[in-house]
Formats: C-alpha cells, structure tokens, sequence
C-alpha cells in the first residue's frame, strides 16, 4: 500500500511536533496526531486553510525564530526547509487525508523528505516485471520516421512513444511497427493527431499499454471501443475529444484505471457522478476538478 500524504505528514510531526501537540500534551489546545484533531485546529483557531499562504500552520512555521509564535519554539528542534516544502505542498494539493503520495503526483523534488522506509510510492503505470529489450530494427524504423521512443529510466526495456510532428501519411506504417514492440510499449502520446479508423483500430492492439494520452485528436465513441482491449490501462486523458457518457461505458472493463482526464469533452456536468459509479475506484478529471471517489481506492492491475 502506498504511503498517503497525511502518513507522511505524520512522518514529520511525530519527529518536530508530537511532544507538544500529540496525544500526551496538546499546547495551545492543538493535536496533530489524529485527522479529526487536525482539521479542528486549537485555540487558536483552525491551522488548515483552502491553501498555503492562509493557513496558520504554515504562517507559524515560517515566522523568525525569535518570534514567540514561531513554532516550533526556538529552544526544539526546528523543521528543514524541505519539510515546510512539503507541507506546504501538501496543503496546496487539498490537504486530502486519503490519497496516496502517487495519487497527488508527489513532486520529485520532495522525495527526500522521507526516507526510502517511510515512503512507498507506487507507479501503477510503470510494469514491476522486466521485459526483454525491444527489437532494433524496429526502433531504428520508427525514429527514422521521426517517432519519438525513449526508455522510462535507467536500464529499463519499456518505452514511451511520442507522435509529436509526425506526418498524417505515416501514420499507418509506425502503428504496424508499434505492435511489434507491444511487449515493451507502455506510455503512448498521440495528442493533436487525427488517425483513421483502421489505425484507431490497431491502438487496440497495444495490449500493455499503462499510459495513454489522446488530447485533441478525433476520437469519438465509436473509435473509443477499441480500447477496450487495453485491459491494462492506469492512466488515460481523453481532454478535447468527442466522447461521450454513453461512449465511456464501452471501456467500463478497465478495471485498473486510476486517472480519467474528461475535460471539454461532450460530457455534461450532470453525467460525471453516473460515471464515477461506473468507475468507482478512478480519479475523474472534469477540469481541474476531480469527482470524488464513492468507494475504494483500491485498484487491481493485471501484469
């Protein structure tokens, strides 16, 4: 299970915070070792605002060192700048209780706020299993066409395809080079391209896909059931297509989806609670707004 954004809070208030305001004492009235007691606030009043620069806790940290509302008080031991990142970051995100760091897309620059021990960020749409390399052949015939295909990290066989500025007349030929390289072939852009039906078709063939991002292309419900072979997808942003409520049923199989991007599509704002039922266990975007998630945040992927 992945570490939630408060745990890691936690992290940092029982190290610099806990012997005044934890379960034993509570100064200024103030607990912060519980969610209810935190979202209470004390005497002085709540600690928690809609973001950052208004909430009192953040204002407290940051005061100078010799003002007697400084917290903590000078005479303990202070927090770094690095945990004020991240608490402020925390709070800047929704100061959510329930959400994993993963969820909340945990910058990497805060990763070192906590140790290898204490955080366990799980990246659903990278493979745990390793894979053999893909063919080079292949490779070399879809960066000559001007693809563009990179490795997720460091010594790892998967790989991420970006058909950025690649021409319409192509299209056909990379897709039928892509799925030789399905075993390896995990992140998939083809933002501003507009595909025919045959190649719509064969994105369903990518079968291993976790990534896959379609903003402003010429998707629509009746190219959208094709994926739903891609069994396997995390994450998918479908921003600025024609899709549709009724179309997003056809997908509804795709029980390991966690994040579902639906803004200025043919959606109605009344539909999206309909289709949080229909996905229950995934994040829907409807414009910088996420609908809330009904049941579980447990999600099931098929390696």
């Amino acid at each position: 299970m992945s570490t939630t954004a408060f745990e890691a809070s936690s992290i940092i208030f029982e190290k610099k915070c806990y012997v005044c305001h934890g379960k034993n004492k509570q100064k200024g009235e103030l607990r912060l070792d519980t969610k209810e007691a935190m979202l209470k606030g004390g005497e002085n009043g709540k600690i928690i605002s809609d973001n950052a620069a208004n909430s009192l806790i953040i204002e407290r940290l940051l005061l100078p060192l010799d003002n007697e509302d400084h917290m903590p008080p000078k005479e303990k031991k202070q927090l770094s700048k690095l945990e004020i990142r991240y608490l402020t970051w925390w709070i800047e995100s929704g100061a959510n209780f329930e959400r994993t760091l993963s969820e909340l897309e945990f910058p990497d620059s805060l990763h070192d706020v906590l140790s290898k021990e204490e955080i366990k960020i799980v990246d659903n749409t990278v493979p745990g299993l390793e894979v053999a390399a893909a063919e080079t052949k292949a490779l070399e015939i879809l960066r000559s066409l001007d693809v563009i295909v990179m490795p997720l990290g460091e010594n790892s066989n998967y790989l991420s395809v970006n058909f950025v500025n690649l021409l319409p007349e192509n299209h056909e030929e990379i897709l039928n080079h892509l799925v030789t390289i399905n075993p390896q072939l995990v992140w998939l852009n083809l933002d501003y391209q507009n595909l025919e039906e045959d190649s719509w078709e064969k994105i369903g063939l990518l079968t291993n896909l976790r990534k896959l991002t379609v903003r402003n292309t010429n998707l629509d419900d009746g190219k959208l059931i094709h994926f739903n072979s891609l069994d396997k997808l995390v994450y998918l942003n479908l921003v600025g297509t024609n899709v549709t409520a009724v179309g997003l049923q056809k997908i509804e199989n795709i029980l390991s989806l966690e994040s579902l991007y639906l803004y200025q599509t043919n959606i109605d704002k009344t539909e999206f609670e309909k289709l949080q039922k229909i996905f229950p266990n995934t994040r829907i975007d409807s414009g910088n707004y996420f609908v809330p998630i009904l049941e579980s945040d447990t999600t099931i992927l098929t390696l």
